[in-house]
C-alpha cells in the first residue's frame, strides 16, 4: 500500500497526501488520485512522488505547458424563456 503521495509544480510543493485517500470508499473516485493545479506561464514542471510502506518510492514527471495569459473567467449564464409581446388587439371596425 502507499503511504504518501506529493504532487510538486516547478519547487513548490502543492500536496502531501497519505495512501489512505485512495482507499477512501466514500468518494467516487475511490482507487484514484486527482489533484487541480494553476498552471503559471510556459513550462511547468510537475512531479507526483509516491512512497510505499515497504520504502519504494516512485516518481512520475510530467511537463505541462501553461498559457502566456491566464484566461479569461467564464461567467454562466442562465437562459431565460423568451416573453412573447403580445399582439394588438385590432382596431373595432375590423370586428364583424
Amino acid at each position: 500500500g502507499l503511504k504518501f503521495i506529493t504532487v510538486f509544480q516547478n519547487e513548490d510543493k502543492i500536496c502531501l497526501d497519505t495512501g489512505a485517500v485512495l482507499a477512501d470508499t466514500e468518494q467516487p473516485t475511490v482507487g484514484r488520485y486527482t489533484q487541480t493545479l494553476t498552471l503559471k506561464p510556459g513550462v511547468n514542471n510537475v512531479r507526483v512522488a509516491v512512497a510505499s510502506a515497504n520504502e519504494v518510492d516512485e516518481v512520475l514527471p510530467v511537463r505541462l505547458w501553461g498559457p502566456d495569459e491566464p484566461l479569461s473567467p467564464v461567467t454562466p449564464t442562465i437562459a431565460k424563456p423568451e416573453t412573447k409581446s403580445q399582439s394588438p388587439a385590432p382596431p373595432e371596425s375590423a370586428l364583424p
